[in-house]
This record gives structure tokens, C-alpha cells and sequence, in this order.
């Protein structure tokens, strides 16, 4: 024979429980939990100032050459902005 049951929670309360966990988890992926200052701690342990400085330059040329892609295409779409549509000229 085995003990007594425990007693089931309601569906209120085990949904209370998971917004609570989400909302933990959230914090964490913001940057105001336990675990991104671990990371940081970690990263900085691991790397030099120098490496994230390079890191952050090479994260802002990419931003750039993103940038240069962006307006490529907008030229390309934006019929304002397009060049005159070609001309031919007869030879004689």
C-alpha cells in the first residue's frame, strides 16, 4: 500500500509558477540576473581589454557593411533614386 496522495495544485497556481520562471529567465537574458554576470566575469577572465576591443570594432564594420548593403538596395527599389533608364545612341 502506498502513502497518502499529495495533493494536486491547481492550474492558477502551477501557471503562477511558470510566470514567475519566465519572468526570472527574462531578467537573466536582460542582463540583470545571476547568470550574465557570470558570463561577463567569465569573459573578462578569459580575454584581454585588447581582444574586446577588437571584437567590438569588427562587430561595427559588419553593422557598416550592412549599412552600405541597406542603401544599395533602396537605390535599387526606389524608383526616385534610380538612375535614367538607358539611352541608345545609332552609329552611323
Amino acid at each position: 500500500m502506498t502513502g497518502p496522495a499529495a495533493p494536486r495544485r491547481s492550474a492558477t497556481s502551477q501557471l503562477e509558477d511558470r510566470i514567475a520562471e519566465l519572468e526570472q529567465r527574462l531578467l537573466e537574458l536582460e542582463g540583470r540576473g545571476p547568470s550574465m554576470e557570470v558570463t561577463r566575469t567569465y569573459f573578462r577572465e578569459m580575454f584581454p581589454p585588447e581582444a574586446g576591443r577588437h571584437f567590438r570594432t569588427a562587430a561595427r564594420e559588419q553593422l557598416l557593411g550592412l549599412r552600405v548593403l541597406v542603401d544599395h538596395w533602396i537605390k535599387r527599389v526606389d524608383p526616385e533614386t534610380r538612375s535614367s533608364p538607358r539611352e541608345t545612341i545609332p552609329i552611323e
